[in-house]
């Protein structure tokens, strides 16, 4: 850890207008969904486990929505917690999310950023002490690269062809697959992750489709040289460690 604090911002969101992305898959225990498959609205259940982690924290942390009420806002907001309301969108909660903090971001600048799940994350450590010099940090999923149903293999049946060619990188078997649910990186790192999806992206089509695993893999496998996963930036993805205290993030 730094003995200097940096200037930081967390950024998450909370959508409701549309269905959640993953309400289908059952290998994942996603808290405020109803029967049809939506988040619930003004709920405090939702966002409990990672606003009690930030609320004490000397770090802005903006919360993205769609449809929350202002009383909701108001009663969860603070001098360093707050919330901003986009418009509905034709793409994925997840996928939109990062258009989201791509635009707040070109107007807002820090030294570092932190993009996280509201509802399956919760902060350990102040991240604000984090040396992230040049490298972009994720969580590291459970599986491999290649392993991940929509990965260079499939990809392109979804996206209008458009094929992720990972031909330079050797030994692609071996990759992790890296988690899109915690991502933090220099604010010059992570705008230009942000940036570099969304190229992607428009190119890709099909709004309909939840990608941003995939392309977010392509970019940082892509782009970024140096790319750091797992301790001590988070704990082990799906192990429910919740108890951990040598990690900055915990996620599920």
């Amino acid at each position: 850890m730094s003995s200097k604090k940096c200037k930081s911002c967390i950024l998450t969101s909370y959508f409701t207008l549309k269905p959640h992305p993953q309400r289908s898959d059952s290998n994942n225990k996603i808290i405020g969904i109803d029967g049809d498959g939506f988040v619930e609205n003004n709920s405090y259940d939702y966002i409990c486990d990672f606003y009690d982690s930030v609320i004490d924290l000397d770090i802005d942390v903006v919360i993205f929505h769609d449809n929350l009420s202002i009383e909701y806002t108001e009663q969860y907001s603070n001098d360093k917690i707050s919330f901003v309301k986009v418009n509905e969108s034709k793409y994925s909660n997840n996928d939109y999310r990062f258009l989201c903090y791509l635009r707040w971001l070109r107007e807002n600048k820090y030294e570092s950023v932190f993009l996280v799940d509201i509802a399956d994350v919760t902060v350990a450590n102040d991240p604000s002490f984090i040396e992230v010099n040049q490298s972009i940090c994720f969580c590291k999923d459970t599986l491999k690269l290649m392993e991940y149903r929509y990965g260079p293999v499939s990809f392109s049946d979804l996206c209008n062809g458009l094929s992720l060619d990972y031909s330079t990188i050797k030994d692609i078997e071996d990759l992790d697959l890296l988690n899109m649910g915690v991502i933090g990186a220099s604010y010059k790192n992570i705008l230009r992750f942000l940036d570099l999806f969304w190229k992607y992206r428009a190119k890709c089509g099909h709004p309909e489709q939840n990608i941003n695993m995939s392309l977010g893999n392509y970019v940082a496998r892509m782009h970024f040289d140096r790319i750091h996963y797992g301790y001590p930036f988070c704990s082990e993805f799906k192990k429910y460690q919740t108890e951990r205290k040598d990690v900055y993030f915990i996620h599920k």
